[in-house]
């Protein structure tokens, strides 16, 4: 994205902004991806409980693209995410598929539907999901949502 022309600012769950891209020092996009993807190497687990911090961040809005890469997430959080949705012009998520990483298997599409609704383009990610293959499966779901509760061409809930 930096390549291409977009600022880009890059937030932890806590609410960090990483160094690069539009809150960076001014530089060629290179170095700014360069800045990020050392911030990135370095991102631990988080010890945070939620994305209220995050969602602070982006109180001011925007009319920018917001992408998120979400892991498992209670009704709560699911919440806070679909009012992050609110502070951006368009919004991608990225949803780790846990049932798939599992044995049991089970998939919650309830937050897949609960950020639709919200107007993200909620994207299922399994193990091994390549993210150009994601970005494609996203633009699919912007142009033609499926229902919710009903499984997409790639057999996955969407």
């Amino acid at each position: 994205m930096l390549e291409r022309g977009f600022s880009v600012q890059l937030l932890t769950d806590t609410g960090t902004s990483l160094p690069g891209g539009g809150d960076g020092p001014a530089g060629s996009p290179q170095e700014s991806a360069g800045l990020m993807l050392d911030a990135l190497a370095v991102v631990d687990h988080s010890d945070g409980t939620g994305l209220s911090r995050a969602c602070d961040v982006l109180r001011g809005g925007g009319e920018g693209l917001l992408v998120a890469f979400l892991g498992d997430m209670d009704e709560e959080q699911t919440a806070v995410a679909a009012r992050m949705r609110r502070r951006s012009g368009s919004a991608v998520a990225f949803v780790l598929d846990s049932g798939l990483w599992t044995a049991d298997g089970a998939v919650d599409d309830a937050v897949l539907a609960r950020l639709r609704e919200a107007g993200w383009t909620a994207v299922p990610a399994g193990p091994g999901a390549a993210l150009p293959g994601l970005w494609r499966e996203a633009g699919r779901e912007r142009a033609h949502p499926a229902p919710a509760g009903t499984t997409g061409p790639s057999g996955r809930w969407s």
